[in-house]
């Protein structure tokens, strides 16, 4: 089988599950004899993709002129673009991918977001291709979005036309069928993997240090502000304890002033981490890992925590009981005195952290970055019709 994978994730990601779960899956494909990979991703930014995809860096209006941003500076550049006066390298892209396709040497397309800019090269081409769906975050709390109603149409058009669809958890497949009414059966679910290390680093254990550790972007439905409002009375009542913020950019100016109103502002420090081994080791020291959001397809950071030895207290919604199982201590995230609760008791009790590290490690065992690409050939096989 020959897999045509796009680049659309990786010019709009630095980081991030999506574009972790698309690397994981080209790299690790082609290691199967059955399988050769193409792709065209020649430019990205992207922090997971290695030497072995030979990129350069992806212009955009983020690094354009000046690392710096300045109301209109997006259009101006798309302006410039249209010109030729500067490179427009998701042209370049899309017409290197329209070569592929056209060669007739590709057997499936697997996109790797929802732009459906492709669909038409696609029938022309005549190949088939099958979608992978993280989540339905915009068409369930399309209030937190701007862009929302182009990202839903662009979402249920690529959806409807998708011969065969990959859904991360039980929870996003039966988001799928509700809000877009695509048949069960042609949905196969298909978990993430986790981190994986070599038994040195798992064994050079850090001490513990005094801080709870959040991780990843702040958009509104991670609820992290309702968070950090939640768990004042702790943060007062323990004077040294620390929030770290590892990625997801810097403090907005919103976060900081809010911070400056919970008398809270020198206890939350925002970190970046330049690779995964930098990040596990956030995870092996802090006392516990939260995640507050409203809804996730997935959430990766659950495993990664649990990959550490770190104990989780995370929300009860979506695919959370799903994925963390009777690893992690739960709370409503719409509930102040949930989040509280679970939160202190977690913090303040030694023999619960044991526990949680070691249910940790047992519920890890369900995820592997090597079985979800043995079931994701398995589901290429079926989109056409080889099993």
């Amino acid at each position: 089988m020959k897999i045509l994978f796009d680049h659309q994730i990786f010019t709009l990601q630095k980081y991030g599950g999506i574009s972790r779960y698309f690397y994981e899956l080209i790299s690790r494909l082609t290691k199967f004899e059955s399988v050769e990979v193409k792709h065209s991703i020649l430019y990205s930014n992207n922090v997971y993709l290695d030497d072995s995809f030979f990129t350069k860096p992806y212009l955009n209006y983020e690094n354009w002129l000046y690392p710096g941003y300045f109301k209109g500076k997006n259009r101006l550049l798309k302006l410039f673009q249209y010109l030729q006066l500067v490179p427009n390298h998701n042209r370049e892209m899309e017409t290197y991918l329209d070569s592929l396709l056209r060669s007739g040497k590709i057997d499936l397309f697997h996109p790797t977001y929802y732009n459906p800019y492709f669909i038409e090269l696609v029938n022309r081409s005549k190949v088939p291709y099958i979608l992978t769906v993280h989540d339905l975050i915009h068409e369930k709390f399309s209030y937190f979005f701007e862009d929302v109603h182009q990202v839903m149409r662009e979402k249920k058009d690529t959806i409807s036309h998708a011969k065969r669809i990959i859904a991360i958890s039980e929870s996003t497949k039966k988001d799928i069928v509700e809000y877009f009414n695509y048949p069960s059966d042609q949905i196969d679910v298909i978990y993430h993997g986790n981190l994986e290390f070599n038994e040195e680093i798992r064994k050079d254990t850090p001490a513990r240090e005094n801080y709870i550790l959040f991780v990843g972007n702040r958009d509104f439905y991670k609820n992290f502000l309702f968070f950090i409002e939640s768990i004042q009375s702790l943060l007062i009542d323990n004077p040294d304890l620390k929030i770290i913020a590892a990625g997801g950019g810097p403090f907005s100016e919103i976060e900081l002033n809010q911070f400056k109103k919970l008398r809270l502002a020198s206890r939350i420090v925002h970190l970046n981490f330049k690779s995964d081994i930098e990040l596990f080791n956030l995870y092996q020291k802090a006392t516990l890992f939260v995640f507050p959001s409203l809804y996730e397809g997935f959430g990766i950071p659950l495993l990664e925590a649990m990959a550490a030895g770190c104990p989780v207290v995370c929300s009860n919604t979506s695919s959370f009981p799903e994925v963390a199982s009777d690893a992690a201590c739960y709370f409503d995230p719409r509930n102040s005195g949930s989040i509280e609760k679970a939160v202190r008791e977690v913090y303040s009790k030694r023999d619960l952290q044991v526990h949680l590290r070691a249910k940790g490690f047992l519920n890890l065992k369900r995820f592997s970055w090597n079985t979800t690409v043995e079931q994701t050939v398995k589901s290429y096989r079926k989109t056409l019709g080889l099993v």
